[in-house]
């Protein structure tokens, strides 16, 4: 008889003890059996019974598979160090500077800024950052309000019947009824009193409606140390004795627009600073202006790089239309600096229609009109992102 292997032993073994554990059929029936009792109210729910079914039988996915989380989006600008970066094209940031300009001219808003390297295949060019003196001036020669004309009908000791004479104010930037010493009003009124001799002017300011009214009376019994803005000549009443510091009311007549602009329908000349609608003003005793004085410049002005990079479209009285590559907008007072970092919602982009070699910029700063500002040696700065395309397909697309 061939003895039995290890694993035959092991196997008959194991079929002996399964058998000794074989359940009996009705020991497995009765054994855990429990009589329960038949009268209960409500619902006879078994001990063993679900309280909610509805949420046992609701799909709660396998406790075998692990709740895998999606992985991360790759970021294709992304290299090792963590820096983005487009192999396609390259960003140029230039940095120009008013003072060290290719052309040394008298205008610093005005300029040629030459590359020491062209740029080629640009496509686009950004503005990110401009820093501009708020120096120029609100009255000035060249914007044409600084003047007027005054006409004064039989003014005492005058050898014609009407007396005339150009009224100019000093340029700059004054203030309105704040009774320092670059007032508007103190510049009126002692610039018409300068001009004529023999004549006095009064200038009275309406502080409720905030107009101006011009009067201008003789000059018989002035106070000692003459007129003064804060002791003005007043109307003298028919038939009562002379009194100082009263006078008798003469004619008088404005020209306002005496400007070179006197043609526009705004910004005509000094008038229309005044508060005036009208250019030229018959003869009367007095003149009360129409509207409020107006002492602010102009709350933007135009950049412009390339006459053929219009980005802004400006339309003029005329029905013309100029064009700038920026708006920028001015909300600081004078001798203040004015700056622009993007962050407004104003465009400052430009965008080439094919690849383009740049190896210039004329830069020049204009106002509303398209007239250079003069900064009155004041300089501005400006940051550029010229961007170059690279690959050879993408400029190829771009080029037709």
């Amino acid at each position: 008889m061939e003895a039995k292997t290890y694993l035959e032993l092991l196997a008959e073994n194991d079929e002996e003890a399964r058998k000794e554990f074989a359940p009996n059929a009705k020991e497995l029936l009765t054994a855990n059996f429990v009589e329960y009792d038949d009268h209960v109210d409500g619902h006879d729910n078994h001990p063993d019974e679900l309280e909610d079914q509805h949420e046992f039988q609701r799909e709660q996915g396998s406790h075998q598979v692990a709740a895998l989380v999606p992985p991360p989006e790759k970021d294709v600008h992304a290299s090792t160090t963590g820096v983005r970066y487009d192999k396609n094209v390259q960003i140029h940031v230039i940095s120009i500077d008013s003072r060290f300009r290719s052309d040394q001219g008298d205008n610093p808003s005005n300029f040629l800024f030459k590359l020491l390297t062209p740029i080629k295949n640009v496509i686009s060019v950004r503005l990110s950052s401009l820093e501009i003196p708020n120096t120029w001036y609100t009255f000035s020669e060249i914007r044409g309000n600084t003047s007027l004309i005054v006409n004064v009908q039989n003014a005492p000791n005058s050898n014609s019947l009407v007396q005339s004479a150009r009224v100019v104010i000093t340029e700059g930037n004054y203030t309105l009824n704040t009774l320092q010493t670059n007032d508007f009003l103190f510049e009126i009124f002692n610039q018409l009193n300068a001009a004529f001799s023999n004549v006095s002017f009064s200038v009275y300011f309406n502080t409720i409606s905030g107009k101006i009214t011009l009067s201008c009376f003789t000059k018989v019994n002035p106070p000692a140390g003459g007129y003064t803005y804060f002791n003005q000549p007043r109307r003298l009443l028919l038939g009562a004795p002379p009194t100082t510091g009263f006078e008798t009311p003469l004619l008088v007549s404005f020209n306002f627009a005496d400007s070179v602009y006197s043609t526009r329908d705004n910004n005509w000349g000094l008038g229309f600073n005044l508060g005036y609608q009208i250019k030229e003003t018959k003869y009367a005793t007095s003149h009360a202006a129409d509207s409020i004085p107006d002492v602010n410049d102009t709350n933007y002005v135009f950049l412009s790089l390339n006459p053929d990079w219009r980005v802004v479209e400006h339309n003029q009285p005329d029905s013309t239309q100029t064009a700038a590559f920026a708006k920028v907008i001015v909300n600081v007072p004078k001798n203040d600096i004015v700056y622009d970092n993007g962050g407004n919602t104003i465009t400052k982009q430009y965008y080439l229609r094919q690849p383009t070699n740049i190896s210039v910029f004329n830069v020049s700063i204009l106002d509303e009109y398209e007239n250079y500002i003069q900064l009155e040696g004041g300089h501005i700065s400006l940051t550029l992102e010229v961007t170059e395309v690279l690959h050879a397909s993408l400029y190829e697309t771009m080029r037709t």
